[in-house]
């Protein structure tokens, strides 16, 4: 009988995906890359991991996702470097992170879409909104009602 767990602990996975993003992070200094567990896109707080991006939901075969974000020639570049420590972990252990890419960047003080129910005579508040489009074909997104110094992270927008 095997003593392999089937499924492994959070912190193994977290681990082995900052591995990898330590690796990416390094070999790119143009791209960000943000991790996110299987627990965090299913869980309670599911709406704030979309909202900066990440999918909907995972599989439940997969532990966890990195997000790498830039522009399409760099995030490609990235993810497929990903692609193969992906690969190579799998090999060594049970270990399944799903590689993700996009050209949009969140504010980190940017607050999610909140639902609002219609009520006769009460107007919808819309959220504003800034969307910054970066030369590099970046578009860098605030959501909020509140002026804030924005937090793009590892990233800014590049003004023509």
């Amino acid at each position: 009988m095997s003593t392999t767990p089937v499924r492994p602990t959070h912190q193994e996975v977290r681990a082995r995906a900052e591995e990898i993003q330590k690796k990416i992070l390094s070999r790119f200094s143009d791209v960000d890359v943000e991790i996110a567990l299987w627990e965090d896109l299913n869980g309670d707080n599911a709406s704030h991991w979309h909202h900066r991006g990440f999918p909907m939901f995972l599989q439940y075969d997969v532990h966890a996702c990195l997000l790498i974000r830039g522009n399409a020639d760099r995030t490609e570049a990235a993810a497929v470097v990903a692609d193969g420590d992906v690969a190579h972990l799998l090999g060594e252990t049970n270990i399944v992170i799903q590689i993700q890419r996009t050209n949009r960047v969140y504010c980190r003080n940017s607050q999610p879409l909140i639902a609002y129910s219609v009520q006769p005579g009460v107007p919808i508040k819309a959220t504003p909104t800034k969307v910054i489009s970066d030369p590099r074909g970046i578009l860098f997104i605030c959501m909020t009602n509140e002026a804030n110094a924005h937090n793009w992270g590892r990233l800014s927008p590049h003004t023509q």
